[in-house]
């Protein structure tokens, strides 16, 4: 599993810097203002990005018991999508990272892909609010 380090957008640009997505799944240190550029770079394999939130349900008097779905992104061949940023009490695990981990739409491995490695890229990217 790797680390995504954030990158910070500025008014003077940046850079695309996108990297590829371990097989074994991601994580990134999660200060409560990043999101994920995921985007899918192969030619007809189609991925499912899950991140897990670390407390999936809290109980109070006033509300009962709320639950907190992982959220899965699917991305066809060609396809990008943002996500984030993540509340640090649901999505942050003890290490105050969030982890994510990766399917085919099949429900195979990534790296179980036949056709060529697999393609599918992330960057970490932050804008800071001051």
């Amino acid at each position: 599993m790797a680390n995504f380090q954030a990158r910070k957008i500025t008014e003077l640009s940046l850079v695309e810097i996108m990297s590829d997505c371990s097989t074994g799944g991601d994580s990134f240190v999660n200060s409560g203002v990043e999101f994920l550029r995921l985007f899918n770079d192969h030619a007809s394999a189609h991925y499912n990005i899950t991140i897990t939130p670390h407390i999936a349900s809290v109980s109070t008097s006033l509300h009962g018991t709320t639950t907190k779905a992982a959220t899965v992104i699917t991305l066809e061949d060609g396809e990008m999508a943002y996500v984030g940023p993540f509340k640090q009490g649901v999505w942050s695990n003890n290490e105050g990272k969030v982890s994510l981990t990766y399917l085919t739409t099949g429900g195979a491995a990534i790296s179980t892909i036949s056709s060529g490695a697999h393609a599918l890229k992330a960057e970490l990217l932050y804008l800071d609010p001051k």
